[in-house]
Formats: C-alpha cells, sequence, structure tokens
C-alpha cells in the first residue's frame, strides 16, 4: 500500500474519513440492489467501490494508524521469538536432565570398575540411556 506524504499540519485522526466511508458504502449499497441496474449503474457502482478504497487508503495512512499498525507488527514479532525461546528453554531443560541421568550412569560405571565386579550390566544402561536421550531430544527438537 503506497501511502503519500502528508504535511505536518494534517489531522492525524482517520475520524474525519469514517462517515465519509460510511456514507459511500450506503450509496454503493443502493446502486447494487437497484431493481434497474444497467452496465452504467455497474460502473457507476465500481467507480464508487474506487472511492472507498481511495478513503480507506487514507484513513490507513494517518500517522496514528501507521505507528499502531507498527506496534502491532511489534507486538506480534515479541511474542513469536518469545515463543521460540521457550521452546529453546524446554530443550535446553530437557537436555540438563538427560544428562544428569548420563552422569549419574556413569559415576554407577566408575563405581562397580573401581570395586573390579562385572560391569557389563552398567555399560548395557549407559549406552541404553544414550540411545533413548538421543531419541527423546530429536523428538522435542522435531516437535519444535
Amino acid at each position: 500500500m503506497a501511502c503519500h506524504l502528508r504535511s505536518a499540519s494534517a489531522p492525524s485522526s482517520p475520524r474525519s474519513s469514517k462517515p465519509q466511508v460510511e456514507q459511500q458504502l450506503q450509496s454503493l449499497s443502493a446502486t447494487i440492489s437497484s431493481p434497474s441496474a444497467t452496465i452504467d449503474t455497474t460502473c457507476e457502482g465500481l467507480r464508487k467501490l474506487a472511492d472507498i478504497y481511495s478513503c480507506i487508503e487514507e484513513m490507513m495512512c494517518t500517522p496514528s494508524n501507521q505507528v499502531s499498525l507498527w506496534r502491532t507488527l511489534q507486538r506480534v514479532a515479541v511474542e513469536a521469538e518469545l515463543g521460540r525461546s521457550l521452546v529453546v528453554l524446554d530443550i535446553c531443560n530437557a537436555m540438563q536432565e538427560t544428562l544428569m541421568e548420563l552422569k549419574m550412569t556413569v559415576q554407577e560405571l566408575l563405581l562397580v570398575l573401581k570395586r573390579g565386579e562385572d560391569a557389563t550390566c552398567q555399560v548395557k544402561a549407559y549406552i541404553r540411556h544414550l540411545f533413548t536421550a538421543r531419541i527423546h531430544i530429536l523428538h522435542l527438537v522435531e516437535a519444535n
């Protein structure tokens, strides 16, 4: 949408154009609903529609509306970024929990090895934790 530059003294309020748009919409409605619609009335209706679009464009280009639209876009962008940040935090928390479980399994494995016992069960548990952790993290990343 191309906005035209306005002078500093131009009103920034769209209120002056709103009644004009409403009046043009009523006029267009009357033109369209006429039982004797001809090509000329159809052309007139299209001209009125073009006028309505021009008024709406002028209303949208007022400084107050531009600021409002910009704030809305900024708010949407910030909310989207916050959502992505929460996803990253969830993934980090899941990874931290998984790494703590793996650390505990490694510590158990080291204790068994120090005692000179058979560490087969602990190695299997460690490998099982690795695979489940990998799958869990991949699911979290893919889901988000």
